[in-house]
C-alpha cells in the first residue's frame, strides 16, 4: 500500500512539473521524428520568447504540441467575466522542413527564415516573418515583420492579404501573396501572386510580384 502511495505522489509531482514548465521547457524532440529533422531548440525557443515578451502580465498560456507545431494561446484573465479573453494564438513550426535557409546578404553566411502562424488580437489569421542571423556560432532574431506588410496587396477587400515564403533563391525570398479583391468573400481570396522579397539593412522589403493565373494555380505550380 505504501509503495502505491509513493508511486502516485511521484506521478503527481511529474505531471505538476510539466504543467508549470512553460513552453520553452517542453521543447523536447517529437516522438517518432528523427532528430535530424527537428529544428534547433534555440531557434524555436527564441520564437516563443519573442511572443512571451509582448504578453507579460495578467495572462496565462495554453500550450498544445504536435510533432510539427507548437501552439501557444495567450489568454487574459477577465475579472467578473464568464470567459477569459484570447489575446493571440501563435503556431510555431518545429521541423526543419518548415523553415527556409539561404544567403540573403551575399556574404557567404546562411540566414534562417521562420514563418509563424498568428490569429487573434484584432488580426485575421496571418503570418509573422522572422529572419535569424548567425553570431558567434549561434542564430538570433535579426528581423521580424508582419506578413501583410510585405505581401504587396493593395489593402482593399476584407483584409488586404498575406505573404507565405517558399524558398531563398539568388539572395531573394520567393513565395506567394494571397490577396482579397474588392468583391471577395471573407473566406475566399481570389488573387494570387508570385512575390519576391529582399533583406536590406536588416529589413525585408518587397521587390516584385507577378500574378499567378488560374491554370498555374490548379496545376499546383503557385
Amino acid at each position: 500500500m505504501n509503495r502505491i502511495w509513493i508511486l502516485l505522489v511521484c506521478v503527481g509531482f511529474l505531471l505538476s512539473s510539466l504543467a508549470n514548465a512553460g513552453p520553452v521547457a517542453i521543447l523536447w524532440a517529437p516522438p517518432g521524428i528523427n532528430s535530424d529533422a527537428w529544428m534547433d531548440t534555440a531557434i524555436t525557443s527564441a520564437l516563443v520568447q519573442h511572443y512571451r515578451q509582448g504578453f507579460q502580465g495578467a495572462i496565462r498560456e495554453d500550450v498544445e504540441m504536435s510533432d510539427s507545431i507548437l501552439s501557444i494561446t495567450f489568454v487574459k484573465r477577465m475579472e467578473n467575466e464568464v470567459e477569459d479573453k484570447v489575446l493571440l494564438v501563435v503556431n510555431i513550426p518545429r521541423l526543419k522542413d518548415n523553415f527556409i535557409t539561404g544567403d540573403l546578404e551575399k556574404d557567404g553566411e546562411n540566414e534562417i527564415m521562420a514563418c509563424v502562424g498568428v490569429e487573434g488580437g484584432g488580426r485575421r489569421g496571418s503570418y509573422d516573418l522572422f529572419v535569424f542571423k548567425q553570431h558567434g556560432g549561434k542564430y538570433t532574431i535579426a528581423s521580424t515583420i508582419k506578413s501583410p506588410d510585405v505581401c504587396g496587396c493593395n489593402g482593399s477587400g476584407v483584409s488586404g492579404g498575406y505573404f507565405y515564403p517558399d524558398s531563398i533563391e539568388n539572395s531573394q525570398v520567393v513565395g506567394r501573396s494571397i490577396c482579397w479583391s474588392e468583391n471577395d468573400a471573407p473566406c475566399c481570396p481570389t488573387m494570387r501572386f508570385e512575390t519576391r522579397l529582399k533583406f536590406v539593412s536588416g529589413k525585408l522589403i518587397l521587390v516584385s510580384k507577378k500574378a499567378i493565373n488560374k491554370k498555374q494555380d490548379s496545376d499546383g505550380q503557385e
